[in-house]
């Protein structure tokens, strides 16, 4: 049972009874004995973390940089030098080394300190306390007491302490953005039967630890706790995700070592001219003269210099809204090759808008709507929704509050219209009927407002308004609404349909949901920022290649590269489940062709960078969501979000973008490249000084 649970066994793909009886569980929960049994076998529901190293471990891990140790060994060498020759006055070199030495090893404990906190962000995403039904009745317990078979009960607030199977759902609605990346709210189904091969953000009979319900209530049986979650997926991928040095100081490193080797070189080439061409006379004299010719030929001032470049353009970057967290963080994005973005947010604008309507067999772009004539449409926008009127904003779902902010744009105010046609009573949207339908007074009669999934409503109704008359709706009108629909959606719009029936009755059921008449359908979609555009062909023009990684749609992940440049003619598009099928070998070959990655789970995004870095690339990879941690710590500059970013990023980024934006990025590579020749610049001065010296 325990390898079972381990893998979850497609526990999404067998029906619920199934479930239930390979778990060793029932409706009424375990007893006290089975309780007792998996946790000793399990363990505590809870995020472990590898053993790490000690503060005295890390503040000395500090100095085993080549330059670092060259500098000490220059330090030791000066401090020789002056006790043997008398000249005390030396010592000021040696202080001034040492103080040196000493604040880069601060500022290096310092920022690796900052960056331990990921995980432990990570375990604060579950709320201390679970409702189970444990035998036989409802119980409050600790979330960490939670184990494999236990009945979990849902309701609307709360966070999800464990990898759940869906047994009983009602208008459940989940937010899983931190965990698959996805914006909108997810209709979960408890009914719902799934393919082995569905993605993570498509398996609506599962409900994920770390996730919140949002709206409704479920019933349902805990098939993975702990490190089996798959949100203990991506805490053991930061366990076993080390941060690896960046190109100047890969690049530092080796140029230590060949100063190394030429000083030594050097020296020993002086000391031998003296003591053998020269038949000097003495010994000590030839070893003091090689001594100081290796201490000059020593840059000591190279860590100083540099850190204090990296540290200039931490400010500069600073004022243009991008924080580097880690100093030479600065340096890397100077490098840049591939920049892996996020879309949601980040070429988005994180806000759904209106984009076209499809209203009397045409589609319209919203701007150019008649309000006059289309005025049912607005109405119906603006009633059948559950947006509340918040202190600075609205407050609700983002499709709706879309809605209800077109309609609001186009003259029809929500607040001011419900107060003429009040709500009598609502059916709420559930995620079989995949419906909702509101019933408001107009005068004398009663009116049911009913918006959904297009295709859905477009089977329940019976009638169809054109150009303001209504009329039988027959197969010719019916082929044209899919073909359009079919339009909208190859245009990445998110869409719903509307219709509406006049009522008499007092009593309201699902069978007021028969017999509609059809309206219209509303295209939507979270458009891209207005900058994103030409930050693009700057990435582009600059050598460096875009790719969108997104855990949406295809279509829409598509379209909105599209939109903003990323994606042209000839690219391709992959989406998780296609990248999973391909071997490393083939995937090498094709990755540089590979523009946009939809449905992505957090072991492909790692994969696409780990592939990008084998083939020799320095790679950015942004990120908002706990899905994203692990491939931002294991990329060359790991970018988090400021604004929508959660705290687990934060702590494991390189930079954070305050503004979320992707212009921000490019800007930042932009003054990483200045940053970069800087540095060449004072590598190159400093050894030219240093060659006179010893030639002198």
């Amino acid at each position: 049972m325990e390898e079972e649970t381990k893998r979850e066994k497609k526990v999404f793909s067998v029906k619920c009874d199934s479930v239930l009886k390979r778990l060793d569980s029932n409706i009424e929960g375990l007893n006290t004995q089975q309780v007792e049994e998996r946790l000793n076998q399990f363990g505590k529901n809870e995020l472990k973390e590898q053993k790490k190293h000690g503060k005295l471990y890390k503040f000395f891990s500090q100095f085993k940089d080549i330059m670092i140790i060259i500098l000490l060994v220059a330090a030791g060498v000066n401090t020789i030098l002056a006790v043997v020759q008398q000249e005390y006055g030396d010592l000021v070199d040696v202080a001034i080394i040492l103080t040196i030495v000493l604040l880069n090893a601060i500022v290096g404990y310092i920022q690796e300190n900052k960056a331990e906190d990921a995980l432990n962000t990570l375990k604060k995403l579950s709320q201390p306390f679970a409702k189970v039904r444990r035998n036989g009745t409802i119980q409050s317990i600790k979330t960490v007491d939670v184990v494999p078979g236990d009945i979990i009960l849902l309701e609307a607030g709360d966070v999800c302490c464990a990898d759940i199977r869906l047994i009983e759902s009602a208008s459940l609605q989940c937010d899983e953005s931190s965990l698959t990346g996805e914006s909108t709210q997810v209709n979960k189904d408890a009914i719902k039967i799934l393919p082995e091969k569905t993605p993570l953000g498509d398996r609506v009979n599962m409900v994920f630890a770390g996730s919140v319900v949002t709206y409704g209530r479920g019933v349902g049986v805990v098939v993975a706790t702990g490190m089996n979650t798959e949100m203990g997926k991506i805490a053991e991928m930061l366990n076993v995700t080390d941060n690896e040095s960046t190109p100047i100081q890969q690049k530092l490193n080796k140029l230590g070592k060949i100063i190394s080797v030429v000083i030594i070189f050097v020296a020993l080439l002086i000391f031998l001219i003296n003591v053998v061409v020269s038949s000097s006379d003495s010994v000590i004299d030839a070893l003091m003269l090689s001594i100081a010719i290796a201490v000059a030929a020593i840059p000591e001032s190279l860590p100083a210099v540099i850190t204090v470049i990296l540290s200039l353009g931490v400010s500069r970057m600073s004022k243009q809204k991008a924080i580097i967290r880690k100093m030479h963080a600065v340096e890397t994005l100077g490098s840049c090759q591939v920049i892996c973005s996020d879309k949601t947010g980040t070429l988005t604008q994180n806000k759904m808008t209106m984009q076209s309507i499809y209203v009397d067999n045409q589609i319209l772009d919203c701007k150019v709507l008649d309000t006059n004539k289309h005025n049912l449409i607005l109405t119906a926008m603006a009633l059948c929704n559950d947006v509340s009127r918040g202190k600075e904003n609205y407050v609700g779902d983002p499709t709706e509050i879309a809605l209800v902010e077109y309609a609001m744009e186009m003259g029809v105010n929500k607040y001011i219209i419900e107060k003429q046609m009040l709500r009598v009573a609502e059916l709420p949207f559930d995620s079989n009927r995949k419906m909702m339908t509101t019933f408001n007074k107009c005068g004398e009669e009663i009116i049911g407002y009913t918006k959904g999934a297009p295709d859905v409503l477009l089977d329940n109704c019976t009638k169809i308004l054109l150009d303001g008359q209504i009329k039988s709706i027959n197969d010719i009108d019916r082929k044209n609404i899919l073909a359009n629909l079919e339009i909208l959606s190859s245009k990445g719009l998110r869409t719903l349909g509307v219709a509406y029936k006049p009522h008499k009755q007092d009593k309201y059921s699902l069978s007021d949901e028969q017999g509609l008449i059809f309206v219209g359908i509303l295209g939507m979609r979270d458009p891209p920022r207005e900058e994103v555009r030409e930050a693009v062909e700057m990435c582009v023009s600059a050598g460096i290649k875009p790719v969108m990684i997104t855990g949406d749609h295809i279509l829409t992940a598509r379209e909105i590269a599209r939109e903003v440049g990323i994606f042209s003619d000839g690219d391709m598009v992959l989406t998780g489940a296609e990248l999973d099928k391909l071997s490393d070998e083939k995937y090498k070959q094709i990755i540089d062709k590979v523009s946009v990655y939809a449905r992505v789970s957090p072991e492909n995004k790692v994969r696409i960078v780990d592939t990008w870095k084998e083939l020799g690339k320095i790679v950015a990879m942004t990120g908002d969501g706990v899905n994203d941690a692990p491939s931002i710590k294991r990329a060359d500059i790991g970018v988090g979000m400021g604004v929508t970013g959660t705290e687990v990023t934060k702590e494991v980024a390189d930079m954070v973008l305050m503004d979320d934006n992707f212009a921000t990025i490019v800007g930042a590579v932009k003054e990483g490249r200045k940053t970069y020749q800087n540095i060449k610049k004072v590598i190159l001065f400093l050894f030219a000084t240093n060659i006179v010296e010893v030639m002198s």
